[in-house]
């Protein structure tokens, strides 16, 4: 007997870019990199810097404001919504999750990340992270009918099949 299986390459749901302000012109979206919708939520993000071979492997987590609430009085939207990880695999242990940035959710959903990997030196490099434009959107979870109480009225109205149109 013969088993065949088959494997669908799983497609990313976000692209990364860096966006270059250029004066007296409109800024340049370079595109550097890509992220993939994990089961749990999160998302590992690719990025690709010049002159390193290989993408930068990151793990991008909502933060739980239950576990880490927001100071008393202060503005959600000057906090970062999200975290970004180094995760440093360590044979025979528990890997490590290094903090390398943080994530701003912008109004149109987007995310605006600032990440510090400690390679380059100077600032703190800037992202953009937006939702693939050829992937649609998930459709909303249906609406779940009220519950119907037996003592209840019930309205049923027909469409009339013998109608002419």
């Amino acid at each position: 007997m013969t088993t065949t299986t088959t494997t669908t390459k799983k497609l990313p749901t976000h692209e990364l870019f860096d966006v270059q302000e250029r004066e007296g012109q409109r800024a340049f979206w370079n595109k550097v990199g890509a992220a993939f919708e994990n089961k749990d939520a999160s998302h590992s993000v690719l990025l690709y810097q010049p002159g390193i071979p290989a993408p930068k492997r990151l793990q991008l987590r909502t933060i739980d404001r239950e576990k880490r609430p927001l100071p008393d009085g202060a503005d959600a939207k000057k906090f970062p919504t999200h975290e970004l990880y180094y995760v440093v695999e360590i044979e025979g242990a528990q890997n490590e999750w290094k903090r390398v940035g943080v994530g701003f959710t912008n109004k149109d959903g987007s995310l605006s990340l600032i990440v510090d990997d400690g390679v380059r030196e100077g600032p703190k490099a800037r992202f953009q992270m937006r939702v693939r434009r050829d992937v649609q959107a998930p459709a909303p979870a249906p609406e779940t009918p009220p519950t119907r109480n037996a003592a209840t009225p019930r309205t049923v109205v027909r469409k009339n099949a013998n109608k002419a149109a």
